[in-house]
């Protein structure tokens, strides 16, 4: 499980990466490796949801400027409209709520004003439960 996880992670932006591949580089069946992720719903589940990981990452990232449909391609989507209803789906906002969310600096310097409104606070909570 190890090596999968692993492999997976060292992959993850690799369009080529799939259930079929994490087997073959792992010399197991298919039915082994399916058995090794039944437990957290399947090896295409977890492959998805480490992907709507990275692409949270990179959206809360200040230094990351590339559109939301660039990085729902770049992390393996086929579209935009697919990445954001599985963002939604999985964390509960939209990716635009996470490039809204203030960066750790806008919150010191706000820090003393108590300027974040209850929604963008919520939010912030939200992101920091994922890391």
């Amino acid at each position: 499980m190890t090596r999968a996880r692993r492999f997976i992670r060292s992959h993850l932006l690799s369009a080529d990466l799939c259930p079929e591949l994490v087997g073959r580089e792992l010399a197991i069946s298919r039915t082994r490796l399916y058995e090794m992720f039944e437990g957290l719903g399947g090896v295409q589940k977890y492959i998805r949801e480490r992907r709507l990981v990275a692409a949270h990452a990179m959206l809360a990232d200040a230094s990351e400027f590339r559109k939301i449909s660039d990085i729902a391609i770049a992390i393996g989507f086929d579209s935009s409209a697919n990445f954001s209803r599985a963002f939604t789906q999985h964390f509960g906002y939209s990716p635009s709520t996470v490039r809204k969310l203030p960066t750790a600096s806008d919150i010191h310097m706000n820090s003393s004003s108590k300027s974040i409104d209850d929604a963008s606070f919520e939010a912030l909570l939200r992101t920091l439960e994922l890391r």
